[in-house]
């Protein structure tokens, strides 16, 4: 904060500013003195807070604006233009320190005693980042409407960008890079360079080609925002912060995800030195680092973070601001990530409720919810539903997208999962190519969700016997993920573990077991917030230790990979019981007899709390068992999927 700056607001409110310190003020101002002195005093504070809330945040002003407030009362009677021009101010003060029912108080109060477009404009960009969409867009339109007969180019611009914003927020991304056109047009002929309005305009614009896909031009537009931000504003400004978080998040869905950490952290030490911990750019900031480590599996942090940011935007905005439902939808992402299903698909669901309130059916955000919980009952077995539940999404995300956008590409891929899983692998093989050839036109080769594709490709090869070709789709992906994400990153163990047993299944033994060590020391670095993806690696690698003759090593793996799940998730967890189900199986093929009815007794006692009597799992493994009685030693049916 400029403590001269700050000095002299209070001066001049209190009156105690000398006339001639007055007049050299509106010189530097680039006002034009007016009689009488007093009401040019008040003219002076307005342009005074105008200034420097474009020039530094004023989180320090918000305990000290009573003066303003008032001021603003006791000249509404006598002065109600430069009353409301006073509450105006006030609101812009308070909704800088995130004070928002005071904010919207003082705005509203301007507004009825003039409205002006300025202040129709100021009162709608409140209401539009309090998630108030419907009651935001006319006071913006109206303020749009007034400049362009009446103000200055920059005010027409300034409008623009308003309406950029509130149309990237209401999820009309094609909207939005209309209003930002226009804007950029105007503002890069009619402002001078070091205007701040010209660096946001080019940022809303980097973010409306972003949520086109146009991710190289989005590239470049903030690139330029940042650059104009840090040269006129400085390095450690909060706009700089909110330009290298906008960067981060175009870096990172181009899966440059080291980059867009290093921006993100940049910005997240800035603003916590601005505004302290509980500030909505602190929230955003954040929220975006929280998408990033889920994309790096650093999932108990991604946790954490995004939790915090849920909070920070609950309190600030309450539980029904759509940002809250959007951390309701990433945290859901991270929970199932952890294998937490029903906790996911509760995150999905207050997700749900939150964002059917704010934009009712049919909108986009909406289908991708329905997406994402068709994903947790895939995955919880519960094929028809999820089916269900993502062929809504892929209608409803089509329509607002058009097909070939890379968010149908992904609900299309989690489509043709289910197929797959469900025994339909020609519907799946179909399914994952069209995802496949859409990432490839709109991503390319090198992106991360390629690989993606890829691997689920060889999956359905692995399933058909096509071992060869699964092989090659692994190798693939894993020549992809090599290069975008970090050495020591939990998908290239995943990915490792996959190419593994495709090699085990060949009968290339060795290498196999190379990969699989590979795998294992990976996960055992990346994956100690996943254990059950931790206890495959484990688990395979037993397997071919096993086929190796190296009998003591394929134990000691078993036995690590029950331990490794019971003390992620508890002795008596269904994952715990799943696992020793699997472990019971490879005993029982090596001739370890008790051992393996140990463990099949143990599977079934944990299994049954959680799954009914005639479910499949249940009768497989009293099957297992009555064999085991009967004293038959076939190849048990219970194996590692």
């Amino acid at each position: 904060m400029d403590m001269h700056a700050h000095e002299t607001l209070h001066a001049l409110l209190k009156g105690t500013l000398a006339l001639s310190d007055q007049q050299a003020l509106a010189n530097q101002l680039s006002l034009t003195w007016e009689e009488p002195a007093e009401q040019m005093r008040w003219h002076l504070v307005v342009a005074l807070v105008r200034q420097m809330l474009e020039s530094l945040p004023l989180a320090s002003l918000c305990e000290e604006v009573t003066l303003l407030e008032d001021a603003a009362e006791k000249l509404e009677s006598a002065d109600p233009l430069m009353a409301g021009a006073l509450w105006m101010s006030v609101g812009l003060l308070f909704q800088s320190c995130a004070a928002f029912d005071p904010a919207r108080n003082a705005l509203e109060r301007a507004v009825d005693l003039f409205p002006s477009a300025e202040a129709c404009f100021s009162l709608g960009n409140l209401l539009r980042e309090l998630g108030m969409f419907a009651d935001a867009r006319p006071l913006l339109e109206l303020a749009l409407n007034k400049d362009r007969q009446n103000g200055t180019p920059r005010a027409v611009i300034r409008d623009l960008d308003g309406l950029t914003l509130l149309a990237l927020e209401q999820g009309k991304p094609e909207e939005a890079l209309l209003w930002a056109e226009q804007a950029l047009a105007l503002a890069q002929s009619a402002i001078p360079e070091e205007d701040a309005l010209l660096a946001t305009v080019w940022l809303n614009y980097g973010t409306a080609l972003r949520d086109m896909n146009r991710l190289a031009e989005a590239e470049q537009a903030h690139r330029r925002a940042l650059a104009l931000d840090e040269r006129w504003r400085g390095a450690e400004h909060p706009a700089t912060a909110r330009d290298a978080v906008e960067l981060s998040g175009t870096f990172l869905q181009m899966g440059r995800i080291h980059e867009a950490r290093d921006l993100v952290e940049r910005a997240l030490s800035m603003d916590r030195a601005c505004y302290g911990e509980r500030h909505p750019a602190v929230g955003r900031d954040l929220a975006h680092l929280g998408e990033i480590l889920r994309a790096r599996n650093a999932l108990i942090e991604a946790r954490q973070t995004t939790q915090q940011a849920l909070e920070i935007f609950a309190n600030a905005f309450g539980k029904d601001h759509p940002l809250v439902g959007t951390m309701w939808n990433n945290l859901g992402h991270i929970l199932h990530r952890m294998n937490r299903l029903d906790d996911a698909l509760n995150a999905f669901q207050q997700a749900m409720v939150n964002l059917q309130k704010n934009f009712g059916p049919g909108d986009v955000r909406e289908g991708m919810v329905f997406g994402n919980m068709g994903v947790i009952m895939q995955m919880q077995g519960k094929w028809m539903a999820a089916r269900l539940s993502l062929d809504h999404a892929v209608r409803v995300v089509e329509q607002a997208l058009g097909r070939e956008h890379p968010t149908v590409a992904a609900l299309v891929h989690n489509l043709g999962e289910v197929l797959r899983q469900s025994g339909d692998l020609d519907g799946a093989r179909l399914a994952l190519e069209r995802a496949l050839t859409i990432d490839l036109k709109t991503l390319g080769e090198s992106h991360p969700d390629v690989a993606l594709r890829y691997a689920s490709l060889a999956r359905i090869d692995s399933a058909r016997g096509d071992l060869a070709q699964a092989e090659a789709m692994l190798r693939k992906a894993l020549e992809i993920e090599r290069r975008a994400l970090d050495a020591h990153d939990a998908r290239l163990a995943s990915r490792l573990n996959s190419l593994g047993l495709v090699l085990y299944q060949q009968g290339r033994l060795e290498e196999a077991r190379q990969t699989l060590e590979e795998a294992l020391y990976l996960a055992a670095m990346s994956m100690q917030d996943q254990p059950t993806e931790l206890a495959n690696v484990q688990t395979n690698l037993g397997i071919v230790l096993q086929s190796l003759g190296e009998n003591t090593a394929a134990l000691e793996a078993y036995q690590k990979a029950v331990r490794i799940e019971e003390q992620g998730w508890g002795p008596d967890h269904a994952r715990v019981g799943s696992r020793l189900a699997v472990v019971a199986a490879r005993y029982r093929a090596m001739g370890e007899i008790e051992r393996a009815r140990s463990s099949y007794l143990r599977a079934l006692s944990i299994l049954q709390q959680f799954l009914p009597p005639h479910h499949s799992r249940i009768q497989s493994i009293r099957n297992e068992l009555a064999d085991l009685s009967s004293g038959s030693n076939p190849e048990s049916g219970v194996k590692l999927t």
